[in-house]
């Protein structure tokens, strides 16, 4: 080979490993935030009639209908046979004064759905999880989320374009130090109750923008907190987030060895479902594992009708940098704690990590997000749990949520009262031996 075909050939070899490198990194890796660009629209009225109203309603209706899993669990919990209300709900959605009117009229319709997962989108929501979407990596049902709402229709109705996705940027993905932002003093209580022996983290969400905001507070809180005997998080009111504040944020940092839970999910082969179907490890045997399962009757008779079920182990390891806490962990619940703060204390429950005191949550919180789908006339978005969580016990999350260990009647109420006056705290500090 002379030197010329050699030089040739390393040439082609570099030139795939580069558009190979690119491809690669386009398809499986996270995007940029700040390479976002959306064409602008021309300006479009919608001008919209009460037909158009109950088109969009029935449209609804039929994504429900062949995706969402709890119908069941509603008319079992809340005695709402939603379904069987179609002709009901058409009527009320066809006296839609206008737009406005029509989207208040279908939250309140999602709204006998009872799962605070379902429901129409505002525009706030839809900037936040459009950007969250966006940056995940192309081969993920996430990003293809993102496309949902990227519909000329879904744009013009949110005024989602290139002006509002950077101030929304400039808001909460800036590098201004975390104090120049209030959210991240409203978002944390950090105390020590009783020195050595009692520490206090309550937290009100896990939303994915108090993350930033939060982090650095949570580790030096956790490194002042490493030595002392007891350690309470709070969560009553924590209606939820992004799942990665407590994995990452908070137990990561936490742990001195790995804890982990088994848990199913469970889906109907609706055409919405299928973007998460597709991308996972799926199963639609439901009917052969149900018989070899352990669940109780009950719970088999509502899973039965499920096409497909998958089953996952949702694990924690501590960090290279971990306080590897070696006290007793206390976590407090209430009725409000949901979503991702629900799966949070699911975890604690399941795995033993933390004692759990308070009322019993408010569930959907084992599972994944919310899908979303879009209306064609209004251009509204709308979102719903699509997959039924199971503990590796049989307990549905939606149905059964979580129980305390420690039960304190009205937990939630006492939130804001002085640490001596809480019977929440007051029941901790009896577990451990503690007094004021």
């Amino acid at each position: 080979m002379n030197k010329k075909n050699k030089n040739l050939k390393i040439i082609i070899v570099l030139l795939l490993y580069v558009i190979g490198s690119y491809f690669y990194n386009d398809y499986y890796m996270p995007r940029d935030l700040s390479k976002i660009y959306l064409k602008d629209l021309e300006p479009k009225e919608f001008n919209l009639t009460s037909k158009d109203y109950v088109e969009d309603f029935l449209y609804a209706y039929g994504v429900l209908r062949d995706n969402y899993p709890y119908f069941e669990i509603n008319k079992q919990v809340h005695g709402v046979d939603w379904l069987a209300n179609k002709d009901q709900y058409a009527d009320y959605i066809s006296r839609s004064l206008n737009d406005n009117d029509f989207f208040d009229r279908m939250n309140r319709i999602l709204g006998e759905i009872n799962n605070g997962h379902t429901n129409m989108l505002t525009r706030d929501f839809v900037i936040d999880v459009y950007t969250i979407y966006y940056t995940s990596p192309k081969n993920s049902w996430r990003h293809n989320l993102s496309k949902v709402l990227e519909k000329e229709n879904v744009r013009r109705r949110y005024n989602l374009n290139n002006e509002s996705l950077k101030a929304y940027v400039n808001r909460y993905y800036s590098k201004e130090e975390p104090e120049s932002n209030l959210q991240t003093n409203n978002n944390l209580k950090i105390r020590s109750i009783i020195d050595n022996e009692l520490a206090y983290i309550g937290i009100k969400s896990f939303a994915n923008t108090n993350i930033n905001f939060d982090r650095d507070l949570i580790k030096e809180a956790l490194i002042d907190f490493q030595d002392y005997s007891n350690l309470i998080i709070d969560i009553r009111g924590n209606g939820g987030g992004n799942t990665d504040y407590w994995m990452y944020l908070l137990l990561q940092n936490i742990v001195a060895e790995p804890y982990h839970v088994m848990n199913y999910d469970f889906m109907k082969n609706g055409s919405v479902n299928k973007l998460v179907i597709n991308k996972g490890h799926y199963n639609s045997n439901v009917s052969k594992f149900l018989e070899s399962s352990s669940f109780d009757q009950e719970t088999k008779n509502i899973l039965k009708d499920f096409d497909f079920y998958c089953s996952g182990t949702l694990p924690v390891y501590p960090a290279d940098d971990s306080i590897n806490y070696q006290g007793k962990i206390y976590l407090l619940v209430d009725e409000r704690v949901y979503s991702s703060a629900e799966a949070f204390a699911s975890f604690c429950k399941e795995s033993g990590l933390a004692t759990l005191v308070g009322t019993r949550t408010g569930g959907d919180g084992i599972g994944f997000d919310p899908l979303i789908f879009d209306l064609p006339n209004t251009g509204y978005a709308i979102r719903y749990s699509a997959n039924m969580g199971v503990t590796e016990s049989g307990s549905i999350n939606e149905r059964d949520q979580t129980t305390p260990d420690i039960e304190v009647e009205y937990a939630g109420r006492e939130v804001n009262l002085p640490f001596r006056e809480q019977k929440t705290i007051r029941a901790v500090m009896e577990d451990a031996g503690l007094e004021f």
